[in-house]
């Protein structure tokens, strides 16, 4: 009984889970914003931060509870990160640095790169890349060795940003050159796709199927078409270039930007909220993300402590039940709103059409409810669960998509 009112206490009354707005999951003391975040593909979160306390922090239960590590890395500023299963990889002011033990400890890669500042990296696949003053650099075994490859960039390519969906490769240039870049063939040749766009830095890139999102000091760019075609969108004012870039789909987006907010559309761009409910007056922020059914923000606020703030996804997007937008994973999102009395929301990604069971437990495993069992056509769903003739306490609810399952924990007050 004690145990399970200590589930109670921290589910209903964490200031962690506080609704409705944003909420604060870490204070970094010491004055080292987050610069940029990563997942490693099953559920953990990254950021890097820089400055006097900068390092790698990682969470494994969306941002309860943390872990820090600068083990072995020599800089305080950490400018880019990429996570893939165990292994993480970190540009930073002196270099790149692996860690194949999700972080615990970084040894510096120096070999055929030498310790040049490197402002993006990006882990495809089994391949590495990373951006340099000199360009990109590419490795095939977690780079013990590199390889240059600059075929179809401008000469001295300072690349500040990567991204990659779709089997394609985005590279942003600063300075002289300055431009984006894309490649069909993982870095043998790159185009110059940035012609509607005036010369200015791509201080950051998001890719996601055929959406491309680029943020520079004049605002956002925005291409629906693999970066053939771009617009300015107007609603979202420049600053000094620091956006933080998410979608889920190609239709939900979220952008962050420095000194305005978090900007939400769920229609490809054509139309934007504000949604800053929570977050520190100034709105300094410094990056966006999004994992399992959660917004992430950083901040670097005049008057507080750099931070990370977190949303929900369902507080701030109404997800239409059928929608039929492509969606890349299966995913089975947080209950919202949670604790609930009586009615909840339930939602779920499915990249392919086929048989979908959703299912709702109790706490000791009997079957309470089927919500879903039927053939389901790929999309985003989103399902009411009404607890109206159940007593309060903790519920499960699991589904199974063809090989995907997950459960998740739901909460009923009355």
């Amino acid at each position: 009984m004690k145990f399970f009112k200590l589930i109670i206490y921290i589910l209903f009354f964490s200031p962690c889970l506080a609704l409705g707005q944003w909420v604060s999951v870490l204070e970094l003391p010491g004055g080292s914003p987050p610069q940029a975040f990563s997942d490693n593909g099953n559920g953990r979160l990254y950021f890097a931060s820089i400055g006097l306390a900068g390092g790698v922090y990682s969470t494994t239960n969306n941002g309860i509870n943390w872990v820090f590590s600068n083990n072995g890395i020599n800089s305080n500023s950490i400018y880019a990160i990429s996570a893939k299963d165990s292994i993480v990889f970190v540009g930073a002011q002196n270099g790149i640095y692996r860690s194949t033990e999700n972080g615990v400890l970084f040894i510096h890669l120096l070999n055929d790169i030498g310790a040049w500042t490197s402002e993006a990296v990006l882990i495809i696949n089994n391949n590495v890349y990373a951006g340099f003053t000199l360009g990109v650099y590419t490795s095939a075994n977690l780079g013990n060795n590199w390889t240059l490859i600059n075929n179809g960039l401008p000469q001295y390519p300072w690349l500040i940003s990567l991204a990659y969906s779709n089997n394609i490769i985005y590279a942003g240039i600063e300075g002289q050159n300055s431009g984006i870049y894309k490649s069909t063939n993982l870095g043998e040749n790159w185009i110059r796709i940035n012609n509607e766009i005036p010369n200015t830095n791509p201080y950051s890139i998001y890719s996601y199927l055929n959406l491309v999102l680029v943020g520079t000091s004049q605002g956002v760019y925005i291409s629906t078409n693999y970066g053939s075609n771009w617009r300015l969108i107007p609603e979202i004012p420049g600053n000094i270039g620091l956006f933080g870039l998410a979608s889920i789909g190609t239709q939900t987006i979220f952008i962050s930007a420095w000194e305005h907010g978090v900007y939400v559309s769920t229609n490809g761009g054509l139309n934007w909220v504000i949604k800053n409910e929570g977050l520190y007056p100034d709105l300094r922020l410094t990056t966006l993300y999004t994992l399992n059914g959660y917004v992430y923000v950083g901040t670097n606020s005049y008057q507080y402590y750099p931070n990370i703030f977190r949303r929900q996804v369902s507080e701030l997007v109404p997800i239409i039940e059928n929608n039929t937008e492509l969606t890349e994973n299966y995913k089975l999102f947080q209950n919202y709103p949670n604790p609930f009395n009586p009615v909840t929301k339930i939602n779920c990604d499915l990249p392919k059409s086929g048989m979908v069971k959703l299912v709702v437990y109790d706490i000791i495993g009997r079957e309470i409810k089927t919500l879903v069992n039927e053939i389901k056509q790929a999309g985003r769903y989103s399902i009411d669960f009404d607890g109206s003739n159940l007593a309060s306490g903790l519920y499960f609810y699991r589904i199974i998509a063809g090989d995907f399952v997950s459960v998740k924990l739901m909460v009923l007050i009355k």
